[in-house]
């Protein structure tokens, strides 16, 4: 399994949970169309399409991506509406294969696509900013930043300099260099991260290869998260990542001063844990491991369970000679009892904390 089991658990958890309220109903024919399951998915039936709709094979659900798109008249919303199906559906399977999710996201990116420039309804206005804004974090937690990149663009396109959508074209700038490539078997329909020449990966041992951060992606995604606090000054997902970006460029103390204000301002502990886990690292690179001591504890103050800032949090004490400290710091590592999971782990796919207030949104927005 994955080192990010823990945050996959945690998205299917709360897509399970989103879908656990619908109410009963009436069982649906298995040869229902996605016309007719996006429908009942947004009359509030979502168990139901689900099931119905995950049982569908690759081949199935592109005849009817293509069916509900030929329909006549077009319905915007209801074209959201089985978007935003199949991305709970690639949520909810985000323990199975790839190929699986690939399948409903590519469902979804491309229904998305052919509603947000339909002539608006009375049911799909103000949907489609936050439509792209939830497949392009999908797809950023399935770790298809390629796409997600391609898919936040299109977005920004239609609404510029929104500042979440901003956000998320930052991520898929900044993680898309951290990237591990994995040994997959090979799918020509799937595109590779490495062949994207803005993109590079990074790994260990004969499962991949380090490369150098790319500066113009770092330089890019700078640029898209000062875009996005110009707009929006209290977005911390922004400022979380605006500091972590100007670490790896080199830029110490601004960084600091970015994670120092996210840490004092922040109601999120994940947000809190990484801004502390942040700074003592640009302490570490500053080479005043005293500081990086205090910021490290800050933050398994925050998230006991955090073991990269233990693990940190022991390196830095040992640089300091204290040695007995440095060895408990290591000693809690090997003692931590996981429930939740070490936020650092779940980094690279995006905000997973607004994935679900944002399907709960689209959700009540599409009902009727």
């Amino acid at each position: 399994m994955s080192f990010a089991a823990p945050a996959l658990t945690r998205v299917f958890s709360l897509c399970a949970a989103l879908g656990a309220l619908s109410p009963a109903a009436p069982a649906i024919a298995q040869d229902a169309t996605l016309a007719q399951l996006a429908d009942r998915y947004r009359q509030g039936y979502r168990d139901d399409a689900l099931g119905e709709i995950g049982l569908w094979t690759a081949e199935r659900t592109r005849r009817e991506v293509e069916g509900l798109l030929q329909l006549r008249p077009f319905d915007p919303a209801l074209v959201f509406a089985a978007a935003l199906l199949h991305v709970h559906r690639a949520l909810l399977g985000s323990v199975n294969t790839l190929e699986y999710r690939d399948q409903h996201l590519a469902a979804a990116t491309r229904l998305l696509l052919a509603a947000a420039d339909a002539p608006v309804s009375a049911g799909s206005a103000g949907l489609a900013r936050r439509m792209f804004l939830v497949v392009g974090l999908a797809l950023e937690e399935a770790l298809d930043v390629g796409t997600a990149h391609d898919v936040v663009r299109a977005g920004l396109e239609r609404f510029e300099d929104d500042p979440e959508l901003l956000t998320v074209l930052g991520m898929t700038l900044e993680t898309g260099p951290s990237l591990r490539t994995y040994d997959l078997p090979p799918d020509a329909r799937r595109r590779s991260l490495d062949a994207r020449p803005e993109f590079s990966v990074e790994g260990s041992g004969s499962r991949g290869e380090w490369r150098r951060f790319p500066e113009s992606s770092l330089g890019e995604a700078e640029a898209a998260f000062r875009r996005a606090l110009a707009a929006d000054p209290g977005l911390s997902e922004a400022r979380l990542r605006l500091g972590r970006v100007r670490l790896l460029r080199g830029r110490l103390g601004e960084a600091i001063v970015d994670l120092q204000q996210v840490a004092r301002e922040d109601g999120s502990l994940r947000r809190r844990y990484l801004a502390h886990l942040f700074e003592a690292r640009a302490h570490e690179k500053r080479g005043d491991p005293e500081a990086a001591v205090r910021a490290y504890r800050a933050a398994v103050a925050v998230e006991p369970e955090g073991q990269a800032a233990w693990m940190g949090l022991g390196r830095a004490l040992d640089l300091l000679g204290r040695r007995d400290e440095a060895q408990e710091a290591l000693v809690a590592v090997l003692g931590i009892h996981r429930e939740r999971g070490d936020p650092w782990l779940s980094y690279t796919r995006g905000d997973l904390e607004r994935i679900e207030p944002l399907m709960a949104e689209l959700q009540a927005a599409l009902a009727r």
